[in-house]
């Protein structure tokens, strides 16, 4: 033993050793190592003995290690479970303040507008007693609204789900945001192609803050092409609504196309204005039992797509 070029020396006495190696999976793993300061006091029983107490510590071994394993997969599981709650907590009291303060701030137009032409008047003196109390009481619906106004109802409360026609959600909101600038600064293409009665089952409030955000976005994509183009299409696939906004822009960065849906967008000069509102519209479309997707983006545009089940095609 002694005279083996590999043999390593640990205690002086030791006149036979025994050494076994624990195997998993054809790899060496470990060693079990045996010493006595007898020589030849191991047998060939010792020698088999060793080996089953081997296979077993590998048995032993590779439970431990897959244990580890599903111990680590699953605090990795609830760590993005409780990241997605908290996103998603986040998200839509986002939205619901969006939407909330978007309504308190027209209503402030309507008052600021309506005081203006009262002070217009008044210093002309040509107000008649009618206009002024006309005048006056748009100012107090206006406030009545504002104090009245609840906040936007959760994503699937019944009292805010109906049979949605999508063509005239689609096409009414789209018109509306070109009648404004940035809107109109680029030109608009619908192409409607969903049957009159084609509806999702949903809540109208949140589906047109979704085109809101997607609109939004591929406004901002074209500003700086020489070709400003948005194009918007309804149509069925497979008992499915899709609705698909395709712009002229310069493509999504990489790092965006593989958040969509999953994380917050930081707002950086590539991905400008897509910050909290992708998430947000995946949340919705998400709640509704849709889907939303990049259907292809590139130096030639963006394609982005909605995907809701036909509400005829349920049962």
């Amino acid at each position: 033993m002694r005279n083996d070029p590999n043999y390593i020396s640990y205690d002086s006495a030791t006149l036979s050793e025994l050494a076994v190696p624990i195997l998993l999976n054809g790899e060496v793993i470990g060693v079990i190592n045996v010493e006595h300061p007898q020589a030849k006091t191991f047998d060939t029983d010792d020698q088999r003995t060793l080996m089953t107490l081997a296979a077993h510590a590998a048995v032993v071994i590779e439970k431990a290690r897959r244990y580890q394993e599903l111990r680590d997969t699953y605090q990795a599981l609830q760590q993005t479970h409780r990241m997605m709650e908290a996103r998603t907590a986040v998200a839509c009291l986002g939205m619901a303040s969006s939407i909330y303060g978007h309504d308190i701030v027209n209503r402030a137009i309507v008052i600021r507008e309506q005081l203006h032409l009262l002070q217009k008047d008044l210093q002309a003196a040509a107000v008649s007693t009618a206009a002024f109390q006309h005048r006056l009481d748009m100012i107090a619906r206006s406030a009545d609204r504002i104090r009245n106004k609840p906040l936007t109802l959760p994503l699937g409360a019944e009292e805010s789900m109906e049979a949605v026609l999508i063509n005239d959600l689609v096409g009414e909101r789209a018109r509306q945001l070109w009648q404004n600038d940035p809107y109109r600064q680029a030109e608009l293409a619908l192409t409607l192609d969903l049957r009159p009665q084609d509806s999702v089952w949903a809540s109208a409030e949140w589906l047109r803050r979704v085109l809101d955000i997607l609109l939004e976005n591929a406004v901002k994509a074209v500003r700086d092409q020489s070709t400003r183009r948005v194009v918007v299409e309804t149509h069925t696939v497979e008992n499915q609504i899709e609705i698909a906004i395709i712009d002229s822009g310069s493509g999504l960065p990489p790092d965006v196309q593989a958040k969509i849906g999953i994380d917050y967008i930081e707002r950086t000069e590539d991905a400008e204005g897509l910050g909290m509102g992708l998430l947000m519209a995946h949340i919705i479309v998400q709640a509704y039992h849709g889907q939303l997707s990049v259907g292809y983006t590139g130096a030639t545009g963006t394609c982005m797509r909605i995907r809701l089940p036909l509400f005829e095609s349920r049962t």
